[in-house]
């Protein structure tokens, strides 16, 4: 496929996984996000909504522990924005 200009580049974004004990509200993610929109956090694979937690930097802070047992997924959606504009 022919492109005008540069080439688009596809990135990834960051995820981290933790295991909830059952008492412990605060996880450490490897990434910043931009903002709390950027942030996609599920808890046994259901989507949390974004008054359940909050963020500080990279600390994941929830408003409850997570159950002990459940995988506690984070995808940050906003640490890399690669924008091409081209005519």
């Amino acid at each position: 496929m022919s492109y005008s200009g540069v080439q688009p580049t596809f990135g990834t974004f960051p995820s981290d996984l933790f295991t909830g004990n059952g008492s412990n509200t605060v996880f450490t993610m490897s990434s910043v996000p931009g903002n709390k929109a950027a942030l996609l956090i599920s808890i046994d694979g259901v989507r949390q909504h974004t008054d359940t937690y909050s963020y500080s930097a990279n600390t994941l802070s929830f408003s409850e522990a997570p159950p002990s047992g459940a995988v506690i997924e984070a995808i940050n959606m906003g640490s890399r924005a690669d924008v091409v504009v081209t005519d």
